[in-house]
């Protein structure tokens, strides 16, 4: 991805499950709806909105078998973001992902490792979401982005 691209690729990630907490799913359209593709054309960029990456609700996307809640469906949701991420920037096309909790910087830095061998990351945070499995007293996933990441 050149650093000066014009081109950008919105993807929504509407995801609660990792925080086990309604609200920030609803990300993605709030900030859809207060302007950001109108804006970001009036600054002079080309915008492609993938739209949403589709996410079970809650009541259907229970893993059993693990103190990790929804493991399952959030693993699906990010390698599906993975994914887009990889084919925005293999497009020259910089990724802007709407989400969504902190657990969706998995599939996000998963994304953009496969195109750069050495990614900087500066985490602001008032935790640093290095939990575990074996560490999270909540088994929200997350707490846990930046463990996996590493």
């Amino acid at each position: 991805m050149n650093p000066k691209t014009k081109n950008i690729s919105i993807i929504g990630v509407p995801l609660n499950l990792g925080a086990d907490r309604l609200g920030v799913d609803l990300g993605p359209i709030a900030i859809r709806h207060a302007g950001l593709k109108a804006r970001l054309e009036k600054l002079g960029y080309s915008i492609q909105d993938f739209g949403d990456i589709p996410v079970l609700r809650p009541e259907d996307a229970l893993t059993e078998g693990t103190n990790l809640k929804y493991l399952d469906e959030i693993e699906r949701v990010n390698s599906v973001l993975c994914s887009q991420i990889s084919a925005a920037v293999a497009l020259d096309s910089m990724p802007l992902i709407l989400g969504g909790d902190h657990s969706i910087a998995i599939g996000t830095l998963a994304g953009l490792m496969q195109h750069k061998e050495k990614l900087g990351v500066i985490w602001f945070d008032a935790h640093a979401d290095i939990n575990t499995a074996e560490t999270s007293p909540s088994g929200n996933i997350h707490g846990m982005p930046v463990a996996v990441a590493m």
